[in-house]
């Protein structure tokens, strides 16, 4: 996995350095939604045939 999207919402949402468990939990959101989108994206591909 590429780190920037993660450090990039580590930043946004005002994390500091000791808080691992919350950029874990940004990771966690990164991939639930990456996983998502293509769920919506297998939807539409799907509903078209």
């Amino acid at each position: 996995m590429d780190t920037r999207p993660i450090l990039i919402e580590v930043r946004k949402r005002g994390i500091v350095g000791g808080q691992e468990d919350m950029i874990l939990d940004v990771a966690l959101d990164i991939v639930v939604a990456k996983e998502a989108k293509k769920t919506v994206t297998l939807r539409r591909l799907n509903s078209k045939s």
